[in-house]
């Protein structure tokens, strides 16, 4: 009579301790997005900086290029990075 009574305690005890095993934390996903950007030919010494700018609208003509249709634009990037 003891004998099945330990083998259940020792069973549940098994059972509730392997829960997950060794599996993982999830990651945070990361969003954004990375690259290099290369220009061609030398770099013109009047830039001052330069930006990522997204659009909520594709640029068409030159009228599309205004404030009103600007979705994002980024931080400064450093030059040489």
């Amino acid at each position: 009579m003891r004998t099945p009574i330990l083998i259940f305690i020792l069973v549940s005890i098994l059972l509730n301790s392997c829960d997950k095993g060794l599996s993982p934390e999830m990651a945070e996903p990361k969003v954004g997005f990375s690259g290099t950007i290369n220009f061609l030919g030398d770099w013109d010494k009047s830039i001052n900086q330069t930006l990522v700018v997204l659009f909520k609208t594709p640029l068409l003509s030159k009228d599309d290029f205004n404030v009103f249709n600007l979705k994002y634009v980024s931080d400064t990037i450093p030059s040489g990075s």
